[in-house]
């Protein structure tokens, strides 16, 4: 047969939250960089207007 799938996993939601502290700190960290990289080298009003025009075209409102 397959692999036989258990109701109860090796590892517990405290472990899984204890081990992704460190990944959502690094991607905390990254996310910030990235808004400092982007107001530095660009223009913040011009970066501002094309996040603004993305989001509405995925709504469907523009």
């Amino acid at each position: 047969m397959g692999r036989q799938w258990t109701a109860n996993p090796p590892f517990t939601s405290s472990n899984l939250v204890a081990a992704s502290i460190p990944f959502r700190v690094f991607l905390l960290v990254t996310a910030v960089l990235m808004l400092v990289a982007g107001y530095v080298f660009g223009n913040p009003a011009a970066i501002l207007s094309k996040a603004i025009n993305i989001c509405l075209e995925c709504i469907g409102i523009g």
